[in-house]
């Protein structure tokens, strides 16, 4: 994984804040660190799809937050 620079690794411990929501129409999720916030972008996918694919990887004790993002 380590090859592509565009590949990334965040200890399940390191994530501090898990965000879903639209913005703009487009699905979003943010994954936040002590040091860096992930965004990522999900055009014509539902946001209950974007959650529920996140959350099938995120141990139960992750809170993830849903609403409007900024």
């Amino acid at each position: 994984m380590s090859a592509n620079k565009k590949n990334f690794q965040v200890p399940y411990t390191g994530v501090t804040k898990i965000q879903v929501g639209k913005k703009l129409g487009t699905s979003r999720l943010y994954i936040q660190t002590p040091s860096e916030t992930y965004k990522f972008k999900f055009q014509f996918i539902k946001l209950e799809q974007v959650e529920s694919s996140i959350r099938s990887f995120l141990p139960s004790s992750v809170l993830i937050e849903s609403g409007q993002l900024d």
